[in-house]
């Protein structure tokens, strides 16, 4: 791996007092690539809509460099960098706890995964390589994983579920080093030498933001390269189905080099999304953007697709479909059709960013110890609510309800967390209504009324609440 500062280089206003409803039921629409149709168009003839959100700047916490970031609800945000910074939030980011590390202050995690708020794993970049796992919050941590050979250096990882992850490092003896835990982060073992894929000298892995791995269902694993193989010019994305025992590669269409390649991927569904470009040149839109809809097998570049230039990460907001924003030193973009197309996000640029397994709060790191929680837009709802929609329901759950007007709406929608309490399986009220063609907000005023309910906007997202 070469490294420099600059290559190895959210949250929601949700309130403690309401829980989300199931996210993540949402099945990305499938892309259709064809070179001779001349891929996708940017929509210009939409009509613009107000953002969906935006970064907001928090408090500078510690002055070091972050490039990691791991939210894991609403309350619970870890963040790691450089000078051995590990941060750790309870409050939905009100403060920050700075937490001791386990391998000094010159070591840099690039790295972080949050099981819950008092379960993490974490990466190092460089050397020592190693991983470690806390169970206790960070006030302890194990040393999960320690590799002493020449060549090592940890990339990225990723989990399944809690117990079942996957990391990679940098190639010795030209494969890459792939590494797996069973427990949860606690231990780590290597794969045997057949179940390493091989590379070229000239390709690597990028410690950017930790994401140049993802996962997807029934142990599918990508892992995006830098660089290029010899006799091509186009950095390479790695696939395997059955959790990292064998692997397939293919071409992007990014251009690789020893400062460009694929920087960030994330799964939507059906769609993969791999952002990067070239680390020297920040503002450069050149090859920074493929998309593939055959589970990384082919890859294309949607035309004027808008994403403004190298982008270090890329997280899908899944409580709003196919909402994706991308972050790098030089600014944000967000796309709302699952990378197709991409508009601005205004303020600062960052390394890293990452949203909550609900898909609803968001955070972004970068350089000098910058933070910024995610924010949905009150305009925005403003704007959806008046959205015609139609739907059935007969004798359906309020939670099942609103899960529905989600998926078929993209609106953030949430119930209150009294309700839940008061109903913690929400088996009923029951809805039993049909409407065509109707406003959302008029959908929603007659659901919630109907059970006794009503709803109220609340930092940018609809909560169902008690009528008084």
């Amino acid at each position: 791996m070469v490294v420099s500062d600059r290559m190895r280089p959210p949250k929601l206003g949700v309130r403690d007092n309401f829980k989300l409803t199931h996210g993540g039921r949402f099945g990305a629409a499938a892309l259709i690539f064809t070179a001779l149709a001349g891929l996708f168009s940017t929509p210009h003839c939409e009509a613009a809509k107000p953002a969906p959100g935006a970064l907001v700047a928090r408090d500078v916490v510690v002055k070091a460099s972050l490039r990691g970031v791991s939210v894991f609800d609403a309350k619970t945000i870890w963040a790691s960098g450089a000078k051995g910074t590990i941060l750790r939030s309870v409050d939905a980011g009100r403060s920050f706890q700075v937490l001791k590390s386990p391998a000094g202050k010159e070591v840099d995690y690039r790295d972080v995964h949050a099981f819950s708020s008092q379960r993490a794993s974490l990466l190092t970049a460089g050397q020592p390589v190693r991983m470690y796992h806390t169970d206790d919050g960070g006030e302890t941590w194990s040393l999960a994983y320690e590799c002493k050979q020449s060549g090592a250096f940890l990339n990225a990882m990723d989990f399944w579920d809690d117990r079942n992850g996957i990391a990679f490092s940098d190639a010795i003896d030209g494969r890459l080093l792939i590494i797996r835990t069973r427990d949860g982060g606690r231990t780590w073992s290597e794969n045997p030498v057949g179940e390493r894929p091989k590379i070229d000298d000239a390709e690597h892995g990028y410690a950017a933001s930790g994401s140049c791995l993802a996962v997807g269902k029934e142990g599918r694993v990508w892992i995006g390269l830098g660089g290029a193989p010899k006799g091509s010019r186009h950095a390479r994305v790695l696939h395997s189905i059955d959790y990292g025992k064998h692997w397939q590669p293919s071409n992007s269409c990014l251009v690789g080099s020893e400062s460009a390649g694929i920087f960030s991927l994330v799964n939507v569904a059906r769609t993969l999304v791999a952002v990067g470009g070239d680390y020297k040149k920040e503002d450069s839109a050149s090859s920074v953007l493929a998309l593939s809809n055959d589970l990384g097998h082919s890859w294309a570049t949607p035309k004027e697709h808008g994403l403004r230039g190298y982008r270090s990460s890329v997280a899908n907001a899944r409580l709003r479909k196919h909402l994706l924003v991308a972050v790098g030193p030089s600014g944000a973009d967000y796309s709302e059709n699952a990378g197709v197309s991409w508009r601005a996000l205004g303020g600062n640029g960052y390394h890293a960013v990452d949203f909550s397994r609900d898909g609803a709060s968001g955070w972004a790191v970068g350089a000098d110890g910058r933070m910024a929680e995610w924010q949905w837009a009150r305009e925005r709802i403003d704007h959806d609510l008046n959205q015609k929609v139609t739907i059935e329901f007969d004798e359906t759950t309020l939670s099942e309800a609103i899960d529905q007007l989600v998926h078929k709406s993209g609106v953030p929608i949430v119930i209150d967390s009294d309700l839940v309490d008061d109903n913690p399986s929400m088996t009923g009220p029951f809805v039993s209504e049909k409407f065509n063609d109707a406003p959302l907000n008029e959908v929603l005023r007659k659901v919630t009324a109907g059970v006794g309910f009503t709803f109220a906007i609340m930092d940018g997202v609809v909560v169902i609440i008690r009528s008084n």
